[in-house]
């Protein structure tokens, strides 16, 4: 009984309460089922990785019509086709979309990454390091950049310094000394002569050629002199220094070595090989040539050369007018060298060097009937180096000997030093220090030849960047064997340069020369003063 009263009372309840709700009401709620719905995931027509605006918290859908409120014209009827639904009690028109279940999907997930584990010791060795990470730039509290680091400061190019003439690959450097000047003794007469001073002029032309090839070098250079004296007859003398090198890079560890030298100078009468009854002041020349290969094995190279050198002397004139003839002095010398160097480090490279040689003369007997022609054999060990860039050079120590043909001649024997050092002591400040030793020959009646030893050292000085002053010491001995006689030489000097501008210099030199001879007579003393302009290029 009771439900069957309540069955026919749910209709009237049903109807009664949408009496009372009304239209709006009712839209209202159909409205807000239709809006939950839109803010379903449409993987069909939105980004994978975007929602419609609504609970979900994505972003809203840029394809649907933006939601108006308040007294909003209804919706085109065009845009309400399709899937579209209208609520005729509304004046709002709401599209609500109809999709199958299985479109409706969950966003994707966002993908894990576990942090990598440590590489493990696989029979106990340890897996290789990882590359370190860049450390980012650290900005100091205050400033807005990194610091920037600082450059190496350039070697300053030295304004005075002649630049030269290209032409092609070859650098050309020439320039030439105009200067006058005072010799207080130009024959370097010795004390038992009459000593007579003299005004003079000096030309003295040089030229540098060096090549700037990728692979191989070319260089020349040229030095010569010719003094001109005024007061003085058969005074004048002339002196040339040429040498011309070539390297040819074969390969990387072969090189060909090459090398031509040429020399002019004059004797002094009253030395022990010319007599004071010869006037003026003869020449004798030399000509040489070399060619070698060096060969590199790592820090190991070895150099093998062959050399010629020629050797001729002027005929000089006698106070008497008779031709004296010196023609026997004439030879020709025939040489091997063997060198083997090891770098230890860049800068210190010891070497060991072995040479031979056979001098042979024009002539068989010379004028005072010894036959002076020899075998030689020197064997040299020293090293190269370079500390700190401020110290430079080469040292080397060694003997030599030579067997002469002539049985009347002894061996010529004697310990061979040799040196060159180059200190920078400062910025302004360079000391130079050179030692040679060499044998030469000698056509003294009794003596097989002479020991020759030579040292030198220069300081120069730059007072400003454009003023040089040079300081100069000197020392010579020439021992002559089997005779014991020795002559002697002092040098010392002082010069200046004044560098007007890149090409011209002012020079100005003064120089004390002594001379002491075992010689009777023969010791001198000479003092030299020369101004001058050098014009350069």
């Amino acid at each position: 009984m009771t439900v069957a009263v309540a069955r026919s009372l749910l209709p009237a309840l049903l109807a009664l309460t949408t009496a009372l709700i009304g239209g709006p009401a009712l839209a209202q709620v159909r409205g807000t089922v239709g809006q939950s719905t839109d803010r379903l995931y449409d993987p069909g027509n939105a980004d994978p990785g975007r929602m419609r605006s609504g609970t979900t918290g994505f972003d809203a859908d840029p394809g649907l019509p933006a939601r108006r409120s308040g007294n909003a014209t209804p919706a085109n009827p065009a845009e309400l086709a399709g899937n579209s639904v209208v609520n005729s009690n509304t004046r709002v028109a709401v599209r609500k979309r109809t999709r199958s279940a299985a479109t409706l999907t969950r966003p994707p997930n966002r993908a894990v990454i576990a942090p990598a584990r440590p590489a493990q010791p696989v029979a106990g060795i340890a897996p290789p390091l990882a590359a370190p990470r860049a450390m980012p730039d650290i900005v100091a509290p205050g400033l807005t950049e990194p610091m920037v680091p600082r450059k190496k400061k350039k070697k300053e190019e030295d304004p005075y310094a002649p630049l030269g003439l290209r032409l092609g690959g070859l650098t050309v450097h020439a320039a030439v000394d105009l200067q006058a000047g005072y010799d207080s003794n130009p024959l370097r007469s010795g004390s038992g002569s009459a000593v007579k001073g003299s005004k003079f002029y000096q030309v003295a032309p040089e030229v540098s050629v060096v090549s700037d090839w990728s692979r191989h070098q070319l260089q020349f250079d040229l030095k010569g002199a010719y003094l001109l004296f005024q007061d003085v007859n058969d005074a004048d003398r002339p002196t040339l220094d040429a040498k011309l090198t070539f390297r040819g890079d074969i390969s990387r560890d072969t090189t060909l070595n090459l090398e031509l030298k040429e020399k002019v100078d004059t004797q002094r009468p009253g030395s022990l090989d010319l007599t004071s009854a010869v006037k003026g002041r003869p020449a004798f020349y030399t000509h040489s040539g070399s060619i070698g290969v060096t060969q590199k094995f790592g820090y190991a190279s070895i150099t093998a050369a062959a050399n010629v050198d020629r050797a001729t002397y002027d005929q000089g004139v006698t106070y008497a007018g008779l031709s004296y003839d010196q023609s026997d002095r004439n030879y020709t010398t025939y040489g091997a060298r063997l060198r083997g160097a090891y770098e230890i480090t860049p800068g210190i490279v010891p070497y060991v060097e072995a040479m031979v040689d056979s001098r042979q003369y024009d002539r068989e007997f010379n004028a005072s009937g010894y036959r002076r022609s020899s075998d030689g054999v020197i064997g040299r060990v020293g090293t190269t180096f370079e500390v700190t860039q401020q110290l430079t050079g080469d040292v080397s120590a060694g003997y030599g000997m030579r067997r002469y043909d002539d049985s009347r001649l002894d061996h010529l024997s004697g310990l061979l030093i040799d040196a060159s050092l180059v200190w920078q002591m400062s910025p302004l400040t360079k000391m130079t220090l050179k030692g040679t030793s060499e044998f030469v020959e000698t056509a003294t009646v009794g003596s097989s030849g002479a020991v020759n030893r030579k040292v030198s050292v220069d300081l120069a000085h730059d007072l400003l960047r454009n003023v040089t002053v040079t300081g100069s010491l000197g020392y010579s001995q020439t021992l002559y064997q089997g005779i014991g006689l020795m002559e002697q030489t002092i040098n010392a000097g002082l010069k200046f340069d004044y560098k007007i501008d890149r090409t011209f210099v002012v020079r100005g030199s003064y120089a004390y020369e002594r001379g002491l001879s075992d010689n009777a007579g023969q010791s001198y003393l000479a003092h030299v003063f020369l101004l001058g302009l050098r014009i350069q290029r």
